[in-house]
C-alpha cells in the first residue's frame, strides 16, 4: 500500500544498504556512509506525512548508528540538500518576492474573492521574463533550468498566489513540450510572444 511503498523507497533502502555494506567496511578497518536526508520534514509544510516520517527517521538511523560504527572507524553522516542556486537565480527569486509583495499577493486575494483567473499576475510574470524562464536565450527566454523553475513555483505559492503557481506549472509544461521539438513555426507562433503574456497550458 501507499505507506509501505513510501517507507520502502525513503527509509528501508538506507537501512538495508548500510546492513549490506558494513561487514566489508569492518573487514577493511574503516569506511564512510552518507545517507540522503531531506528538509521536507523540517519545513512544517503539509501534504506528505509518510515521506516526512520516513526522511526524519533517516536522521534517527544515522545518529543511532554513529557511536556503534565509530568504534570500527566507520563514519556515518546524513546529507540534507536544500536550494542550490546560482547568483542569477538568487536575483530572480529576490525579484519575484518583491513582485509578490508589491502587487501579486493583493491580486491573489482579488482573484479568490471574485473567482477570477489571475490574468494580471501572469502579465507581471511576462513583463519580467518569467513566462519564458526555461526557454533558451536564442529564442528570447531566460535560459534557466529546472532548479529555477522549481524555485519560481515555490516562491509564487509561498509569497504570492497559489493559484498563479498552479497555472504557472501548466504553462511551463506546455512551453517545455513545444521546446522538445522547436520548429521555427512553433517558436514564432508560441514562444517568442511569451513576453507579451501568451499563456500556455496542458490538457489530458
Amino acid at each position: 500500500d501507499y505507506w509501505n511503498q513510501r517507507v520502502a523507497i525513503n527509509q528501508r533502502a538506507a537501512f538495508f544498504a548500510i546492513q549490506a555494506a558494513v561487514p566489508g567496511m569492518r573487514r577493511r578497518g574503516s569506511g564512510a556512509i552518507i545517507n540522503l536526508g531531506s528538509t521536507g520534514w523540517q519545513s512544517k509544510t503539509g501534504g506528505y506525512p509518510v515521506y516526512a516520517t520516513a526522511k526524519s527517521s533517516v536522521n534517527g538511523l544515522t545518529r543511532g548508528l554513529a557511536r556503534e560504527l565509530g568504534a570500527d572507524r566507520i563514519r556515518i553522516n546524513v546529507l540534507t540538500p536544500g536550494w542550490v542556486m546560482t547568483e542569477r537565480q538568487k536575483e530572480l527569486r529576490a525579484k519575484l518576492i518583491e513582485l509578490c509583495e508589491t502587487e501579486m499577493r493583493a491580486n491573489a486575494k482579488r482573484s479568490d474573492d471574485e473567482l477570477l483567473y489571475p490574468r494580471r499576475n501572469f502579465e507581471i510574470l511576462a513583463e519580467n521574463g518569467f513566462l519564458a524562464l526555461t526557454v533558451p536565450e536564442e529564442y528570447g527566454g531566460l535560459g534557466e533550468n529546472h532548479v529555477a523553475f522549481t524555485m519560481v513555483c515555490e516562491t509564487l505559492a509561498r509569497y504570492g498566489c497559489a493559484s498563479t503557481a498552479m497555472c504557472y506549472v501548466m504553462h511551463i509544461g506546455a512551453v517545455a513540450t513545444i521546446m522538445l521539438r522547436p520548429t521555427p513555426e512553433l517558436v514564432d507562433k508560441y514562444i517568442r510572444p511569451l513576453g507579451d503574456c501568451k499563456i500556455g497550458t496542458l490538457s489530458y
